[in-house]
């Protein structure tokens, strides 16, 4: 129980961050976060710019609106629920976890 506590007070955290699949501002238009594996891009779907649409992270803002804030809250819950929540429950939380970038 108290692994599925943390799991979802982790996931608010990423309430207001840019996930997967939201809708975001950049230079006054709205577009869709597409991709992230570039640390300091995001993909935008249906940008045409010189780089594939790849724009630097801190030129976007994210809008807003119920449905991207649970969009991104549900976003964590996922990352948590199929990989680390069953790592907890069978291992607890591990010391090496602490300097972990899951936090």
């Amino acid at each position: 129980m108290k692994y599925t506590l943390l799991m979802y007070w982790l996931a608010a955290k990423w309430i207001f961050r840019i996930t997967l699949g939201d809708e975001i501002r950049y230079y006054g238009k709205r577009y869709i976060v597409a991709d992230g594996v570039r640390s300091t891009s995001w993909r935008l779907h249906a940008l045409d710019n010189d780089d594939s649409g790849w724009v630097k992270r801190v030129e976007c803002r994210k809008v807003l609106t119920i449905k991207n804030l649970c969009g991104s809250f549900m976003s964590g819950v996922r990352f948590y629920k199929t990989n680390w929540l069953d790592i907890w429950k069978q291992s607890g939380i591990q010391p090496w976890m602490k300097g972990c970038n899951i936090w």
